[in-house]
């Protein structure tokens, strides 16, 4: 079930937000603000949702989990996916 979640997250990542705010307190743990929260999912939510994973498997960002957060933040930006494939044409 979480590799089912994590690629839907791929796809719809304030729909994934959305769900694990109110079905589970992963956010809670990760995100001391509400403030942070709600500017995580209207401006970087896949960023959200990676950072949170690293919260909870790691408890800081060090290390290699460094690299899938700065990766979730160039996608949100749009600097990976239709940019590219845009410039290309």
């Amino acid at each position: 079930m979480p590799f089912c979640l994590g690629c839907v997250a791929l796809f719809f990542p304030r729909l994934v937000c959305l769900a694990i705010y109110f079905w589970s307190d992963w956010f809670e743990a990760a995100v001391d603000s509400s403030l942070v929260l709600l500017a995580g999912f209207v401006f970087l939510p896949l960023t959200l949702l990676v950072y949170s994973w690293i919260v909870h498997a790691n408890g800081t960002v060090e290390g290699l989990y460094f690299v899938p957060l700065v990766l979730a933040v160039l996608a949100d930006l749009g600097l990976i996916g239709s940019n590219a494939r845009r410039k290309s044409d």
